[in-house]
């Protein structure tokens, strides 16, 4: 619970993404025992609305997959980056490319929580080792160094500013709204 709220009080409160629809009550998170750390759906009773459902055993879970400096790092990195994915759904319902959708949640893993740094394991099937790579040739997990750079040079508001584009161009992808903004900043 303390993992969700800071990562609601952070990307909601303090970067100012649009929040998941929750109207008058509290957003839906379930949890169940599966092979991955979480995924986002959007509720199949209630259009417009989605829940994240999270492993229900994160001890176990990264202790299998080895994957953060501590058995509870995934927790706190699966809870930031589903959120994500549930914000991204407010702006796009998820129009964009799934590799797309995954570098941007996998880059709000670390700005959440710095001090776990599970994306370095995706960084092997990224642009570091194979310059050439596109961005549609993997998952988009280790590609959320090119959302690093960007915010980096950019400053943390690019990315939401580029959802915010998206969201009021009727079928625009990402990757042109982020061209609004990349014309804008020169």
């Amino acid at each position: 619970a303390g993992y969700c709220d800071y990562s609601w009080k952070l990307l909601v409160d303090s970067l100012g993404y649009y929040p998941p629809l929750i109207d008058k009550r509290k957003y839906q998170i379930g949890f169940q025992k599966m092979f991955a750390a979480g995924y986002t759906i959007e509720d199949p009773f209630e259009k417009g609305y989605t829940k994240i459902i999270l492993n229900n055993n994160f001890l176990e879970f990264a202790e299998k997959y080895g994957n953060a400096k501590d058995t509870m790092g995934i927790a706190k990195v699966t809870v930031a980056h589903e959120l994500k994915h549930a914000i991204q759904y407010v702006y796009s319902q998820w129009r964009e490319k799934s590799w797309f959708l995954e570098l941007d949640a996998t880059w709000i893993e670390d700005i959440a929580y710095d001090d776990v740094d599970s994306y370095y394991d995706f960084l092997p099937n990224s642009q570091i080792t194979e310059p050439g790579l596109s961005f549609a040739g993997g998952m988009g997990y280790g590609n959320c160094i090119w959302m690093h750079y960007l915010t980096q040079s950019f400053g943390l508001q690019i990315n939401r500013e580029v959802w915010e584009i998206a969201s009021v161009m009727d079928n625009i992808s990402f990757s042109v709204a982020a061209g609004e903004i990349f014309g804008f900043l020169g």
